[in-house]
């Protein structure tokens, strides 16, 4: 029995033991940074599920002069169990034109496994009612990350609100590539912009138009996501800034600025200068040898990769 007893004790004092090894920290609650930026979407524009949308909200259909007279929304005649492209709503007879969501509502349907809840959004088009057939409860498509977007329709009521926030306001814009009716255009970067006017494109992608003027006089535009996006890559809160960027770094003197808004480098730029010129790089090399170490840098684009070198974070060599 003390034999038994002893045993016991050890097992006792061993598990004890083990649990002194494995030890875990307290959990620490994400925080998220919100820029300036970031928060006038928050504060603004809701990034919801279409099926979260009230009756009435707004879309318009948008066209391009490449669209077709055969091109149709991917919109049903509702309640109709054909569903024929000669039945849908034309996109050219009905481009730019404003549409209204007349309500959402679910439907127990057949289906492959039996019975399925179907999701239907409706939409009063010319006082004829269509509808968008998405494969889930209400409930959980609202659980979903992804939003779908349905092809030529772009919500107007964001971008109203956003005319009325943003139009003659001065955003500093942070890309280069700016466009007009004639194409894309290489510019300055982290340049004073003013915003003359928002509206629609046919890009499902960048469904947003955003026509600002440059300090010269000049009108050019910018596409985007949609004003409730803020994780794309081109969401408003990455492609234009409320204040001045060269605020956030008075250490970097103006000629190196210069440099910066027309991305370029030249020696004895710092790693975080050559960041806000050209970006962060594809991959990093190291080479180590006994008197120093060297950090190599490479961008790798569609036709070409340019070559980075630096050496205690100053950058003494490039090539392309």
């Amino acid at each position: 029995m003390k034999n038994v007893f002893a045993v016991i004790l050890t097992l006792i004092h061993l598990v004890a033991l083990s649990q002194d090894y494995n030890v875990t920290s307290s959990k620490d609650e994400a925080v998220e940074i919100q820029t300036k930026e970031r928060q006038f979407i928050l504060d603004n524009f809701k990034n919801q599920h279409i099926v979260e949308l009230n009756p009435g909200a707004r879309f318009v259909v948008v066209s391009n002069k490449y669209t077709s007279s055969f091109e149709v929304l991917n919109l049903c005649p509702y309640r109709k169990s054909n569903c024929f492209d000669s039945k849908k709503p034309n996109i050219l007879d009905n481009a730019w034109k404003v549409i209204t969501l007349e309500k959402v509502e679910e439907r127990n349907v057949s289906c492959p496994k039996g019975r399925c809840t179907r999701t239907y959004v409706v939409f009063n088009i010319n006082n004829q009612l269509f509808e968008y057939e998405l494969y889930d409860s209400k409930d959980n498509l609202i659980k979903e990350n992804y939003r779908p977007k349905i092809d030529n329709l772009v919500s107007v009521d964001n971008i109203d609100k956003a005319k009325s926030l943003l139009i003659g306001k001065t955003l500093f814009i942070n890309s280069q590539l700016w466009e007009n009716e004639s194409g894309l255009k290489f510019m300055k970067k982290f340049y004073p912009v003013t915003i003359k006017n928002i509206g629609a494109t046919s890009d499902i992608i960048t469904p947003i138009k955003v026509i600002f003027q440059s300090t010269d006089g000049i009108d050019y535009f910018m596409k985007m996501s949609d004003f409730s996006a803020l994780d794309e890559y081109n969401c408003f809160p990455n492609l234009f800034s409320f204040d001045n960027p060269k605020e956030k770094y008075p250490e970097i003197s103006d000629s190196v600025w210069e440099k910066i808004q027309s991305g370029k480098i030249e020696t004895g730029m710092t790693k975080s200068e050559c960041i806000l010129s050209i970006g962060k790089p594809t991959s990093k090399n190291y080479d180590v040898s006994q008197d120093n170490i060297t950090e190599q840098w490479v961008y790798r684009y569609s036709s070409s990769v340019m070559f980075l070198y630096f050496k205690d974070d100053i950058l003494f060599s490039f090539q392309m």
